[in-house]
């Protein structure tokens, strides 16, 4: 097919920008909200290691194939972005999760992602990955808050 999907979700959680932010920016972490995974990070070589060019390498039990993602945007307590390389059933995808704050103290968090559908249904899937993902993030996130980490 070759058209371009793409796929969004906000959430919010009870987090700070900042302690949200540490949650979405620290890849290492994945592991602790993406069951049965591993990550392997090739830092990045300017100031933060998670920043622009780090490279994650997320496999685990219950994925068919490594996912490489390089960072391609890492703004602080704002944005992040990131591009497959590999492992993923997309050609060209590429995501940002946003954070802003909300009048409560909160923070909203916007999961996008777009990629070429190759085939019938193609953005059904894009979907249900981002609504997946960021589920899975929100349960971390959310566990944080309990455990102390709302504030910034």
């Amino acid at each position: 097919m070759g058209n371009r999907i793409s796929a969004n979700v906000i959430r919010t959680t009870a987090l700070s920008r900042d302690a949200a932010w540490q949650a979405v920016s620290d890849h290492a972490d994945i592991v602790n909200w993406a069951p049965r995974t591993n990550v392997e990070l090739t830092p990045s070589t300017g100031d933060d290691p998670n920043g622009v060019g780090a490279v994650r390498r997320i496999s685990g039990l219950l994925l068919p194939a490594t996912i490489v993602e390089r960072v391609t945007e890492f703004t602080p307590t704002e944005r992040l972005s990131y591009a497959a390389e590999a492992g993923v059933p997309f050609r060209n995808y590429e995501a940002t999760i946003v954070l802003r704050d909300r009048a409560d103290g909160g923070t909203e968090v916007a999961w996008s992602a777009t990629a070429d559908g190759r085939f019938p249904g193609d953005d059904v899937l894009l979907r249900g990955l981002v609504l997946g993902l960021q589920t899975l993030l929100g349960r971390r996130m959310s566990a944080i808050a309990k455990a102390g980490g709302a504030q910034s």
